[in-house]
């Protein structure tokens, strides 16, 4: 498990509005941290606008995938 980043107030609002938002379309859901398997940061890099862009820390999941040597049928 990573541990936690620190935020600013800016990045933290944009993390709850990306979470809730990512909740409202099902694409995330709430797991109680010290029982999941892995847990990934996030990092809010600014976009060109100078809005946050949030982007996954998965290095340490990348780390123990097994990459699939099949190739896709044409």
């Amino acid at each position: 498990v990573q541990p936690m980043r620190r935020m600013s107030p800016p990045q933290q609002e944009a993390a709850w509005l990306f979470i809730k938002e990512s909740e409202k379309a099902g694409l995330v859901s709430r797991v109680d941290a010290t029982r999941a398997r892995f847990v990934s940061n996030l990092t809010f890099p600014r976009k060109p606008t100078g809005e946050l862009r949030p982007c996954g820390d998965f290095r340490q999941l990348n780390d123990i995938t097994i990459s699939d040597v099949s190739h896709i049928p044409a």
